[in-house]
């Protein structure tokens, strides 16, 4: 029996230029415990986002990588015998692949899903990608797990996660998901800092300040 662990998230910083622009990125963190709760296995990865791209679009990207890493890293893996458990901390990527999709996706007139109040969905064709992938992939768990935690708010922490996704969750696994989601708000939000300071040095050598 395996268990297996993976966070995702997205990262984004403003551009100088325009508020409408932004350096993004996304990605996940893995663990693979075995039935000893002996880590067999841990993995990550983290892709800077095309030009255009938004927060949104990091977060559900980083969701769609972390489904798409599962059962890529054990030989022979017997998806029967292996207990799979994401974690995201976006609340908005968590309710668009799961309940709010289908009251969306009856909205849709034209190509458009649109929202209660009658505005267009944006990125529905990337979420509804992220949760045929989900739905795939069949008996994966998906959980909202709050970031940013302070170790003494822990315990308090602990049953308010149960209690907003409706589970009964030992909180051992609990501190593996805040683990592995700080570990990859962590390798994101470096890799768009790293984006940033890549484009504010070329700027700054070729003297054009413009923008920033």
């Amino acid at each position: 029996m395996f268990y297996t662990f993976i966070a995702s998230d997205g990262s984004a910083v403003r551009k100088g230029d325009s508020s409408k622009n932004w350096y993004c990125s996304a990605g996940y963190a893995k663990k693979i415990l075995d039935d000893k709760g002996e880590v067999v296995l841990e993995d990550s990865k983290v892709v800077e986002m095309p030009d255009g791209s938004t927060i949104n679009q990091a977060e559900l990207t980083g969701l769609e990588m972390a489904i798409d890493s599962i059962g890529t890293l054990l030989e022979g893996d017997n998806r029967k015998d292996n207990t799979v458990i994401i974690a995201i901390d976006s609340k908005y990527t968590q309710k668009s692949v799961t309940s709010w999709f289908d009251g969306w996706k009856r909205t849709m007139k034209d190509g458009v899903a649109h929202t209660r109040n009658g505005t267009d969905v944006k990125n529905f064709d990337l979420i509804t990608k992220v949760h045929d992938k989900l739905v795939a992939a069949k008996g994966v768990q998906l959980y909202r797990v709050n970031s940013h935690i302070d170790p003494a708010d822990y315990h308090f922490a602990y049953h308010e996660f149960c209690a907003e996704n409706r589970v009964d969750m030992p909180e051992s696994a609990w501190l593996i998901m805040v683990g592995l989601n700080d570990t990859i708000d962590k390798m994101v939000t470096s890799t768009t800092d790293k984006m940033r300071q890549t484009d504010f040095k070329k700027i700054t050598e070729g003297g054009n300040f413009h923008g920033l």
